[in-house]
């Protein structure tokens, strides 16, 4: 059903280019009409929206010229889109973020472009709204506490590209080598970290304090360490609705792979793949 979609869009952006080209040579809207027809027929073009009556037809955007003007191609597509999909038959969301209600229904599958979307009448005032307080987060090694703020916990993400979280790194505490699958900046709001990017040959190293932040490309490896006094808290925002974490330390030991491989690979000791083995759950 997606490729479905995606051809359906395919076909949309090219009927606009010949609808735009209609509407630069053609004021009387039934004209308009009659020549977007012949196109879509000659062409074999899906039509994109029908109408029932002249008036319909002028106050559509397929007669909005100063619509066009603006060349918003991809804003036409999606409302033509929408139109032709409503969100409770099918979610086409990740295609481009659209305007309504997309509350994820978490019983149903998560497939590329999200969840299926919950009846707009079931959703109430509380569910446009996420708190972090008296959640018990996610314990991390080295003192650190992951609270995911993803579709899975705030359902209202769904479809839209989007999720937040924060980080607590306690008193000397830090968050492993890790990356994950979307961009990410990272706005600190108590105490002090350094957050440094990986990178061969060099690393980008920034050094910062409250009220400063920090973009983080996405699939970089990086990691947090707390530099202050007391303790590092931040705000982190994500350019996905479900961003995973990979942790390099739990990829590596916590498999299956057998630590003399692991040793020749990662130049590391095998006694020491060992002891972290043990620690993470791993074998071999």
């Amino acid at each position: 059903m997606t490729l479905q979609l995606l051809r359906q869009c395919h076909l949309l952006r090219r009927g606009v280019v010949l609808q735009r080209r209609e509407l630069l040579r053609r004021d009387d809207c039934g004209d308009e009409r009659k020549g977007l027809s012949e196109r879509r027929h000659n062409s074999k073009l899906p039509s994109p929206c029908s109408f029932s009556s002249a008036t319909q037809c002028k106050n559509s955007l397929l007669c909005n010229e100063e619509f066009f003007h603006r060349r918003d191609l991809g804003v036409f597509v999606r409302t033509q889109l929408e139109a032709l999909y409503p969100c409770n038959r099918l979610e086409f969301v990740a295609l481009s973020p659209i305007v309504g209600v997309v509350e994820a229904d978490l019983k149903g599958p998560d497939g590329p472009a999200g969840y299926h979307c919950v009846p707009a009448e079931t959703v109430t005032d509380e569910d446009f709204k996420y708190s972090f307080n008296g959640k018990p987060g996610i314990q991390v090694p080295n003192n650190a506490v992951l609270f995911p703020a993803s579709v899975m916990e705030a359902p209202m993400f769904n479809g839209m590209g989007i999720s937040a979280g924060r980080v607590l790194l306690r008193r000397g505490g830090s968050l492993p080598v890790h990356s994950h699958g979307a961009s990410e900046i990272l706005y600190v709001t108590q105490g002090a970290m350094n957050v440094t990017i990986l990178a061969t040959r060099r690393a980008y190293v920034n050094y910062l304090k409250e009220g400063e932040f920090m973009i983080i490309p996405k699939c970089r490896l990086h990691f947090l360490d707390n530099v202050g006094r007391g303790e590092a808290i931040g705000f982190a925002a994500y350019s996905s609705a479900n961003p995973r974490f990979h942790f390099q330390h739990l990829e590596m030991y916590a498999s299956n792979v057998p630590s003399p491989t692991l040793s020749r690979v990662t130049f590391l000791d095998v006694d020491q793949i060992r002891r972290n083995k043990a620690r993470f759950n791993g074998t071999g």
